[in-house]
């Protein structure tokens, strides 16, 4: 092989190196996680918040499916890096909180959190505003979830929301995916 030959592939190489490095940066944020509030909502080290989007999903005070659905998302993200990947509305009003889409590593895949939440029936579609980038695979998969009767799906559980708080105010969810 001649030496110009060898510079080529040499600087093809690292061109696509480059390329590869490039890409994992802009499509992989890594932010790591230090707490979690409730399934969709969490803190990292940034000291910055995270409120998952798309998603509805019980407070962890529900014992009978919030706690759990909470557990779930810690064993995937807590003391651990994530992607957080946003869409239009990037920031929720007033208390400035990234709304996001959140990618955790398992196993050596990637694991989308929300739709996770949802195939498993610890969380139903919800619409936020204008990000709507996942909306048609978080109703697919609601659709799923509750054909299957999981999750908040089983027969008899009762959506905590919908009962009324000590203050006698009634907790509103957001709209459902469902025009």
């Amino acid at each position: 092989m001649s030496s110009r030959t060898k510079v080529l592939v040499l600087v093809l190489v690292i061109v696509v190196g480059m390329g590869w490095l490039v890409y994992r940066v802009a499509t992989f944020s890594p932010f790591y996680v230090v707490e979690v509030f409730d399934a969709d909502q969490l803190k990292l080290k940034t000291n910055e918040h995270v409120k998952l989007i798309g998603v509805e999903v019980p407070p962890a005070i529900d014992k009978a499916l919030g706690k759990e659905a909470q557990e779930f998302v810690i064993d995937l993200v807590l003391k651990r890096y994530v992607r957080v990947e946003t869409d239009k509305q990037e920031r929720r009003p007033g208390d400035n909180w990234i709304l996001g889409y959140v990618y955790a590593e398992r196993d050596g895949r990637e694991v989308f959190v929300n739709l996770e939440l949802i195939r498993r029936g610890y969380a139903k579609c919800g619409r936020r505003g204008p990000n709507l980038k996942h909306v048609d695979e978080f109703k697919t998969a609601e659709a799923e979830a509750k054909a299957a009767g999981v999750g908040i799906w089983r027969e008899g559980y009762e959506w905590p929301y919908l009962r009324e708080s000590t203050t006698g105010a009634v907790d509103r969810p957001v709209a459902s995916c469902e025009p």
